[in-house]
């Protein structure tokens, strides 16, 4: 993982894994940004479990990109 990306992660850990961090980490997977699919999906499984409908007030392409990637699990 590179040091960006740690940075964010901790930015994001700060943000208690709010839709944007979400939007962060997703956008990160899909450019190939980290190679840890499974931080990615461990992350949602948390902000699921914290606010099951977090989906609802999330923009479209997060939730079709959240869907892509539990699929391809």
């Amino acid at each position: 993982m590179t040091h960006k990306f740690l940075l964010e992660l901790a930015k994001m850990m700060d943000d208690h894994f709010d839709t944007t961090s979400i939007e962060r980490l997703v956008s990160y997977e899909t450019t190939g940004m980290t190679e840890s699919l499974k931080l990615v999906t461990s992350v949602i499984a948390l902000t699921e479990l914290r606010d099951p409908n977090w989906l609802e007030e999330a923009k479209p392409e997060l939730v079709a990109a959240v869907q892509e990637l539990k699929s391809n699990q």
